[in-house]
């Protein structure tokens, strides 16, 4: 890749108002057959572009997945690239370039964290190599594909400025189940009367505790929140559960409880019960 003169950089307005001006003629009417969208730029001119893509050491015979962009130094060039050079470049790239550039996009808010896979990065790339393109050739100004995706950031208005928190709730209202109310009902009777409900008795009870857990239900309240990191990757999340006003099991209980000792068969029950305990301690005792 060969080595050519670069423009000059490019201030904050001036790329402003070059990006102003390339957006507004890609919104245009198509141009020849065989041109770039809005611009009138065959597809063999585009192949003339040159792309700059940083600051590095010595360039001849290099490629940008080579280079150091930045590096300080006596031999510190500017990286200029051909288009086609440009586009394909992403494939050469170690491990930890392609993490650095996947990590670029998510700073910048433009993928989301598990919405995207290498084909979204390649992409991302690929585009922006070409606006890069466009700004070096066309306006002359240097703008690396990476201050592209902080351009286009800027102007979406996606890039974040910190942690993000996700806060998911989930409610749910918690009737009395039939089976359960007939089931403290049986236990209430066993135990204060000394014998099982009628059927009778055990399905009007169901009922009557059915229609007082749809009147005031026992509403649920899962909360699970995640926070991501400024990385776009790193997580925590945390998760609660909260149980608030309701008819509960505990209601259930007691108002079984509260239907057996209605009967007029409680007294005489508990009598004897009083009577049979003092009897069997009398036997006890010496």
């Amino acid at each position: 890749m060969a080595t050519t003169p670069a423009p000059t950089g490019a201030t904050d307005a001036s790329m402003s108002a070059l990006a102003a001006a390339i957006s507004q003629a890609m919104q245009g009417g198509a141009g020849q057959q065989g041109a770039i969208p809005g611009l009138g730029v065959s597809k063999s001119e585009q192949g003339t572009y040159k792309v700059f893509l940083g600051h590095g050491g010595a360039t001849s015979g290099s490629t940008y997945s080579e280079q150091v962009p930045g590096a300080a130094g006596p031999n510190r060039q500017p990286i200029i690239s051909d288009y086609d050079s440009a586009m394909a470049d992403i494939y050469k790239w170690t491990p930890d370039k392609l993490k650095s550039w996947e990590q670029h996009l998510l700073t910048a808010g433009l993928i989301k964290p598990g919405q995207y896979d290498f084909s979204d990065l390649v992409s991302a790339w690929q585009n922006s190599v070409d606006q890069a393109a466009k700004f070096h050739t066309l306006g002359g100004k240097n703008v690396t594909p990476e201050q592209v995706v902080d351009m286009n950031a800027g102007l979406l208005g996606t890039k974040p400025s910190g942690p993000t928190t996700q806060t998911q709730t989930a409610s749910s209202v918690n009737e009395v189940d039939p089976g359960s109310a007939r089931d403290a009902l049986d236990n209430a009777f066993r135990q204060l009367l000394g014998r099982d409900p009628s059927n009778n008795e055990r399905e009007q009870f169901a009922t009557r505790m059915l229609k007082a857990s749809k009147a005031n239900p026992s509403v649920t309240t899962s909360k699970r929140t995640t926070t991501t990191g400024k990385d776009g990757l790193s997580s925590t999340t945390t998760s609660s559960t909260d149980t608030k006003g309701g008819f509960t099991a505990n209601d259930v209980l007691r108002a079984a409880q509260d239907t057996a000792k209605s009967l007029p068969e409680y007294g005489a029950h508990e009598a004897a019960t009083t009577a049979y305990n003092w009897l069997q301690q009398a036997i006890a005792s010496p």
